[in-house]
């Protein structure tokens, strides 16, 4: 909040200043300013511009070595202050007539001073390449205008143009490598372009602009706006028997370019007609109407090939497509066919057993309560038997059947049946009634057989389990007319 106030403060000051029009006091007001937010790249510009709108190139050389203090990393800072040393050694003042204002040696000083900006530059600047390639495109055209100054000057100054000149392709150069290493080599041409034009339309080298052209379409000779840069620079620094280096170059553009042949061979066909004979602009259009003819029949083949190759895709598609058709078609009906005949013999075959194991297990049921039944009665005659266990075994032995039987002939049959089939606990009621019977005397008497004593019993039973079963049919009957 204290440093908020403080820049708030620093900019009405700095409104005041400006109204009042006195330069020393705007300065240290804009000065004020900076430091009172100096991460602010922004405000140290500001400062350093006022001065150097007003010619104060050394003045704004200061204050951006102060803002470089703090924000190094600022590559706008960094091209500010290596333009203002070029304007304070005086390099940019070119007077009229093309001599230059300030002395060979000024402007020596001052390339000096630029070539150290430009090595604190390059180690505040190598996390971001890109932003120290634009400072070393900017370094290259601040040699060629040294070469300028030092050109303008007497003899004196042509050792001083030469190494200009030397520097100047040495930065290149140097932008070249740091630019193959930046988005796979993308900003190469960019470089090459620069150089080239430099050497052509600055320079008018023509030998040093025809090097360098020939590595940039070397490199992106399929592009028209590549091809179309070197032959506009070469027409524009070639000389004398020009024509026959220029043909050749369209001609071999017209082989190369890739994304607009059309408009290259327009091209070629309008600078036979401005600077060729009659001859060769009638040439030029017939051989532009027949590469136009071949460029056709080729996209036509293309494109026909393209349709073949689309319909064999759509055939080997279709063929696959009924292939796995047919074969799961196959693999469904033998998937079927097998579990019908697996699902049908084993239900023939539990229905079978099943029947069996039925029949097994009736007769053995009935077979064990006959053997109970006969072992019971084999002990009636048993010395010091106890009534109750008696009548149990008896129970036991003639099972739920005999005394169901038994009611039937006691007059009782039809409510018994109907409460065994209809009502299973009136079953178990019955049963309870038959346990809960005093033994019969009958099966006390000793020196009977087993058969006329099991005999005896059952009788007796029958007559007992019926009286104790009446009340319980009475109570169902009930029950019935109830719900009736």
């Amino acid at each position: 909040d204290r440093a908020k106030s403080v820049a708030d403060a620093a900019a009405e000051l700095l409104a005041l200043e400006e109204a009042s029009g006195d330069r020393a006091r705007v300065s240290m007001a804009l000065r004020r300013l900076a430091r009172g937010a100096p991460q602010d790249a922004a405000r140290w510009r500001r400062c350093a511009d006022f001065h150097a709108l007003a010619g104060e190139h050394a003045l704004a050389a200061q204050v951006l070595e102060l803002a470089l203090l703090h924000c190094p990393m600022s590559q706008e800072l960094w091209r500010s202050l290596h333009a203002e040393l070029e304007g304070a050694a005086g390099t940019g003042a070119i007077a009229p007539s093309g001599v230059a204002a300030a002395s060979v040696v000024e402007a020596a000083a001052g390339s000096e001073a630029q070539r150290r900006v430009l090595e604190r530059a390059k180690s505040a600047l190598r996390d971001t390449p890109l932003d120290f390639l634009e400072l070393l495109l900017q370094h290259a055209d601040s040699c060629r205008r040294l070469a300028a100054v030092a050109s303008g000057a007497a003899a004196v100054g042509a050792s001083d143009r030469g190494k200009a000149l030397a520097e100047m392709k040495e930065t290149f150069e140097s932008a070249i490598e740091l630019a193959s290493g930046i988005e796979g080599g993308a900003h190469i041409s960019r470089v090459l372009l620069r150089w080239m034009r430099v050497e052509a339309y600055s320079l008018r080298n023509w030998k040093a602009a025809m090097r360098v052209g020939e590595r940039l379409v070397e490199a992106w000779g399929a592009y028209y706006n590549v091809w179309n840069a070197y032959i506009v620079a070469a027409q524009f620094c070639l000389q004398d028997d020009s024509l026959a280096t220029l043909r050749d170059m369209f001609r071999r553009a017209i082989a190369q370019v890739a994304d607009y042949p059309d408009q290259m061979r327009s091209d070629y066909v309008q600078f036979e007609r401005e600077c060729g004979t009659y001859d060769s602009w009638c040439q030029a259009q017939r051989t532009a109407e027949k590469l136009q003819e071949a460029q056709q029949e080729a996209m036509r083949a293309a494109e026909e090939q393209q349709r073949e190759q689309q319909r064999e895709k759509e055939q080997e598609q279709a063929a696959g497509a009924r292939k796995a058709e047919a074969g799961g078609t196959k693999s469904a009906s033998n998937q079927g066919g097998k579990g019908r005949a697996s699902s049908a013999t084993p239900v023939k075959g539990d229905k079978k057993e099943k029947g069996k194991g039925k029949g097994k297990g009736r007769t053995k049921d009935v077979a064990g309560r006959q053997t109970k039944a006969q072992k019971a009665a084999s002990h009636e005659a048993v010395p010091g038997a106890e009534p109750q266990e008696a009548q149990q075994k008896v129970v036991s032995a003639a099972g739920p059947k005999s005394g169901v039987e038994s009611t039937t002939e006691g007059g009782s049959g039809e409510a018994a049946k109907e409460s065994r089939s209809e009502a299973p606990s009136q079953k178990r009621l019955a049963d309870a009634a038959v346990d809960a019977a005093p033994v019969p005397k009958a099966l006390k008497i000793a020196g009977q057989s087993a058969p006329l004593a099991f005999a005896a019993g059952v009788a007796a039973l029958s007559q007992e389990a019926a009286a104790a079963l009446k009340p319980v049919a009475e109570q169902r009957e009930q029950g019935i007319a109830d719900s009736a």
